[in-house]
């Protein structure tokens, strides 16, 4: 099994993720007219949770387009386990598990 991809980001560094949310086919899909509710979080190794803001962008200009937003002062260093959560009439689905490695920050 491959590892999953990782993203490294600084503590306190405001953590920012564009997305589009597509089909199965590939076809970006209006979220406001499908219905789709999304959640996102990242967990640390001690189980701690932090969730993320998710912003859904203009439909009309970015059809699926979505973007996922936190402060991360409060974010340990180390790995963190991130994924984005789908929900629908149709049911629940998740993106692939990412890894966040959080690096302390130089610069008060």
């Amino acid at each position: 099994m491959a590892a999953p991809p990782t993203v490294h980001h600084k503590v306190g560094d405001t953590f920012r993720a564009p997305g589009v949310y597509r089909d199965a086919n590939g076809n970006t899909v209006d979220l406001r007219v499908a219905g789709i509710t999304i959640a996102s979080a990242v967990r640390s190794a001690a189980g701690g949770l932090h969730d993320l803001d998710i912003e859904i962008l203009d439909q009309d200009d970015h059809p699926g387009g979505f973007e996922l937003r936190a402060e991360t002062g409060d974010w340990p260093t180390g790995p963190l386990q991130w994924d984005v959560q789908f929900t629908s009439e149709a049911g629940i689905g998740s993106s692939q598990t990412f890894r966040i490695v959080m690096l302390p920050d130089v610069t008060p």
